[in-house]
C-alpha cells in the first residue's frame, strides 16, 4: 500500500508504503508523484521505506533512473530523501543514489531517521530563498 501526503507548511511530501516494491510499483509511483504535485517548482519527498522491501536488482535501477529524469521535466530541485532500515534496502539505496548523482535537479540520500531527512530536506534551495 502506498500514501502520499503534502505538508504546504514546509513543502515535504510525504511518502510511504508497506511490503513488497517492485520496478513496476516504482515507476507507478513516479508518474502518480508527478501527476499530483506538478505544480510545484521544488519537491522534496520524504520517503519511509522502512516497512518495505524492495524486490527488484541492481540490474533493474537504470529502468528507475530512466522513469526519474522523464519525470523531472520543469522542475528545479528534487531532494529525495528516503527513510530505510534493513540491509538489502540501504544497499540497494546506496547503488541507486551513486547512479542518480549525475542528474542536475535531483538529489538522492538514504537515512535512518526521520529528524536526519527533514533536516537534509530543508537545505534545499526552496529553504534558502
Amino acid at each position: 500500500m502506498i500514501s502520499t501526503r503534502y505538508d504546504s507548511e514546509n513543502n515535504i511530501v510525504y511518502l510511504s508504503h508497506d511490503g513488497e516494491i517492485t520496478i513496476n510499483d516504482a515507476t507507478k509511483t513516479l508518474r502518480m508523484l508527478k501527476n499530483t504535485y506538478n505544480h510545484l517548482d521544488y519537491v522534496y519527498l520524504l520517503e519511509d521505506s522502512r516497512n518495505s522491501s524492495f524486490s527488484f536488482s541492481i540490474s533493474e535501477i537504470p529502468i528507475l533512473i530512466k522513469a526519474v529524469k522523464e519525470n523531472l521535466y520543469g522542475i528545479i530541485e528534487v531532494r529525495h530523501a528516503d527513510i530505510v532500515l534493513s540491509p538489502l534496502n540501504t544497499a540497494l539505496s546506496f547503488i541507486y543514489g551513486q547512479m542518480v548523482n549525475t542528474i542536475r535537479n535531483y538529489k538522492y540520500r538514504a537515512f535512518s531517521t526521520e529528524e536526519a531527512a527533514i533536516a537534509w530536506l530543508k537545505k534545499g534551495i526552496y529553504f534558502q530563498k
